[in-house]
């Protein structure tokens, strides 16, 4: 609510020491929370190393956006998370398999262009992309 400002004032910080604690808890959905506001700054300091820790967790426990970003993340080694084309293509993988849109799109994409040691396949590339149409 604090967030977004639903039925009391935006407050950024506010929102970050709520998902904080609930996140502490081993909540996936305010570990994805509380990894968004270190990876934009909102409600806090951005810290990509912060951004990836709440990620990791979250991620590992089936969080789809968390994986999408992890993966992203993984692909250009930022907040200290090891370059690997692998991991991040198997972590959109795991997300677009759940419906990430954002996933199925990124998926089409390093198939259709044989990216991230992926061969280039066409027929996989129009399935992701398809799929990310409908979602």
């Amino acid at each position: 609510m604090y967030q977004h400002g639903f039925g009391v004032a935006q407050d950024y910080k506010k929102a970050f020491e709520l998902f904080s604690l609930s996140a502490e808890q081993g909540n996936p959905l305010p570990q994805e929370e509380l990894a968004l506001s270190y990876a934009t700054g909102k409600g806090v300091g951005k810290d990509d190393n912060e951004a990836a820790k709440w990620f990791s967790l979250a991620a590992a426990q089936g969080d789809q956006i968390s994986q999408y970003f992890l993966g992203l993340m993984h692909l250009t080694g930022e907040g200290g998370v090891t370059r690997d084309n692998k991991e991040a293509v198997r972590l959109f993988t795991l997300s677009a398999t759940q419906g990430n849109p954002l996933a199925q799109s990124k998926l089409g994409a390093i198939y259709g262009n044989g990216l991230y040691g992926i061969e280039r396949d066409d027929q996989e590339a129009v399935r992701w992309f398809c799929r990310a149409r409908r979602s």
